[in-house]
């Protein structure tokens, strides 16, 4: 099976020398030399996907960086094989790369980063479930010179970074757009306060995080964000809310689900503050009752998409 799949892949990679665009996503049986037939006979890829080839170890991903010069984006998910020393390699075989995403590859280390602390090109960096990356490694990517130009960063459940990040992106990624930062114990206020300063920010997830009303009230200092996810902040109260949407007067999708302290005087600010929220998602709010559907009735027109399951108090009244 695997020499017919080997040499289907090679007579594939001969047969298509000018592919730019090449997804081999869940093959998990695929072994390296499989893929290096692709980075032998495409030069030309600019796009290449690997998601939960599961089987692709370091030497696959040497290839890669020995080979394709001219790759621009690239996607893993899913392998538990590969270590940071190759995709150190990438980063430096790869200079024309501008979308990074390694996701769920266990063995990825902040010595894998080290390789794009000159890259110019990058754009898009996730290194979502990424539980070895911590502050130093991300340093790499902010402190190198495509930090004043990264667009997006997710750095969801990278649990060994924290507010040392945070500062260091409000120095440098003036032009941040998008940033994920779940379930990091380490990123609480004093980090989030920074962040309400970046005007070019629209899309922030502090998901899980240490955040509070203080770094709540700070994100109130950027009017321009559009999407606010805060899903299982406990530390997050009523006064914070009300001092953050009472400026927030543009935000589309607001995300406050399982925040127990919430409360029906929070939901009263939301409703009559962001009379643009396309999407609000409240589950699990225990403490919220009929009260609050009436205000956000009431303020919310503009609603598509509402999730108020899970909260115990709510009843049919209204």
């Amino acid at each position: 099976y695997q020499r017919r799949v080997r040499e289907g892949m090679r007579y594939i990679a001969r047969g298509c020398p000018l592919l730019s665009s090449l997804k081999l996503d869940k093959l998990t049986k695929m072994k390296d030399e499989s893929l290096y037939f692709f980075t032998k006979y495409c030069p030309h890829l600019k796009i290449l996907s690997l998601r939960y080839a599961s089987s692709l170890t370091d030497d696959a991903f040497l290839y890669i960086a020995q080979n394709l010069p001219y790759l621009q984006q690239l996607s893993v998910e899913g392998n538990h094989n590969i270590t940071g020393s190759s995709i150190k390699m990438i980063g430096r075989g790869c200079p024309d790369l501008a979308q990074l995403y390694i996701i769920d590859c266990v063995h990825m280390c902040d010595m894998g980063l080290k390789g794009f602390s000159s890259s110019r090109g990058l754009r898009v960096v996730n290194l979502g479930d990424c539980i070895r990356i911590s502050d130093a490694g991300v340093r790499n990517i902010v402190d190198g010179p495509a930090g004043p130009y990264l667009r997006e960063l997710n750095l969801t459940n990278c649990l060994r970074v924290g507010d040392t990040t945070l500062f260091r992106i409000a120095q440098r990624c003036q032009s941040l757009a998008y940033v994920r930062f779940c379930y990091s114990e380490f990123v609480t206020d004093a980090g989030v306060e920074l962040l309400g300063n970046m005007q070019a920010l629209r899309c922030l997830d502090l998901s899980g995080c240490g955040v509070g009303d203080a770094g709540l009230a700070s994100l109130g200092n950027n009017p321009n964000f559009r999407n606010i996810c805060l899903s299982e902040c406990n530390q997050i109260t009523d006064v914070g809310i009300q001092k953050m949407c009472s400026r927030l007067l543009l935000l589309e999708t607001l995300d406050i689900s399982y925040c127990v302290n919430v409360t029906d005087y929070a939901t009263k600010f939301l409703a009559f503050s962001c009379r643009e929220l396309v999407r609000l998602n409240i589950a699990g709010c225990t403490q919220l009752t009929d009260t609050s559907v009436s205000y956000i009735s009431g303020g919310c027109h503009y609603l598509s998409h509402f999730n108020m399951s899970n909260i115990v108090n709510m009843t049919d009244k209204h």
